[in-house]
C-alpha cells in the first residue's frame, strides 16, 4: 500500500512538473519583464494624453488611469453638449499633427459612435454616446489590450506566448500520462 502510494505521488510529481515549469516561466516574465514596462507605458500614457486639451465647455466626469502586468490605459469621460461630428472634427486635426493615424471611423454599436486611431504601439479611441437626454464622450488610450491596430500591425503580441507553451505543457503531461497509466493498467 505504502509504495502504491510513493508511486501515485512520483507520478503525480512528474505529471505536473511541465505544467508548473510553464507557469514559473510566464509569472517571472510577466512580472520581471512586462510590468516594468507597463508603468513606463502608463506614464508615457499620461503625457500622451495630457497633450489633447479637451474643449471648453466640456466638463470632465471621471478619470481613470491602470497599468496591469502587460498593458497599461488612460481614460477620461467628459460631459459636452456638441453632437458627434463636432468632437471628432475637434480631435482629429490635432491628433493627425500629433503623428497619429485614423484607423477606425464612425463605429455605431447601440447608442455609442466611436473612432480609432493608432500611433506606434498605442491605440486611442474617441467613443460618444449617449445616456437618456446627456452626451458624454470619453477619451482613452491603451497599450497592451488587443485592438485593431495591434492586429494590423502584428505588435503587442508577444503577452500571448503562453498560448504556445502552455500546449506543450499538455502535450508533455499527456506523454507522460501514457507512460505511467500504461504500467498500471498493465497490471
Amino acid at each position: 500500500m505504502k509504495t502504491e502510494i510513493l508511486k501515485w505521488s512520483k507520478f503525480n510529481f512528474i505529471t505536473s512538473l511541465p505544467i508548473i515549469i510553464c507557469w514559473v516561466v510566464f509569472l517571472s516574465f510577466e512580472l520581471i519583464i512586462n510590468y516594468p514596462q507597463a508603468i513606463k507605458q502608463k506614464n508615457l500614457i499620461e503625457l500622451e494624453i495630457a497633450k489633447l486639451a479637451p474643449p471648453e465647455n466640456a466638463m470632465l466626469v471621471e478619470r481613470k488611469s491602470y497599468n496591469g502586468t502587460s498593458k497599461a490605459a488612460v481614460k477620461e469621460v467628459y460631459y459636452i453638449d456638441w453632437e458627434s461630428t463636432d468632437i471628432f472634427y475637434y480631435y482629429f486635426k490635432g491628433l493627425i499633427e500629433n503623428g497619429w493615424i485614423n484607423n477606425r471611423k464612425d463605429e455605431i454599436t447601440f447608442n455609442t459612435v466611436g473612432q480609432e486611431y493608432c500611433k506606434g504601439d498605442y491605440t486611442l479611441n474617441i467613443d460618444y454616446y449617449d445616456e437618456g437626454n446627456e452626451w458624454f464622450y470619453s477619451i482613452w488610450i491603451f497599450w497592451g489590450l488587443s485592438s485593431s491596430c495591434d492586429i494590423e500591425n502584428g505588435r503587442n503580441l508577444s503577452q500571448y506566448w503562453m498560448c504556445i507553451f502552455y500546449p506543450i505543457a499538455m502535450g508533455l503531461t499527456i506523454l507522460l500520462n501514457i507512460k505511467y497509466i500504461g504500467k498500471y493498467i498493465r497490471k
